[in-house]
């Protein structure tokens, strides 16, 4: 497996991890095998990269599978949450 950019995505390419939208949902699972279609709605999503099965680099480990964009928005909603709650504030949407 190893970590490339979207647009170094060629058609065949076969995906190593699952690829999930902003909210969580998954868009696309582990070991699709990658058209011109999915690259262009991967293109569209714009993440910073993605993890693609390759022989060469088998048995190193990724440092992340998650987008750090994810990981800013996660930290921000816990954030705000907790606060909510300590403030007995139970009012709050996400």
């Amino acid at each position: 497996m190893r970590r490339t950019s979207p647009i170094d995505l060629k058609p065949g390419m076969v995906l190593a991890k699952p690829i999930y939208a902003k909210n969580g949902i998954m868009l696309l699972k582990g070991g699709t095998k990658l058209t011109e279609d999915y690259i262009a709605k991967i293109l569209f999503l714009r993440p910073p990269y993605i993890y693609i099965v390759d022989n060469a680099s088998e048995g190193k480990v990724p440092d992340r599978s998650v987008c750090e964009e994810t990981v800013d928005d996660v930290r921000r909603i816990l954030i705000e949450s907790i606060t909510c709650i300590s403030k007995d504030d139970l009012t709050m949407r996400i």
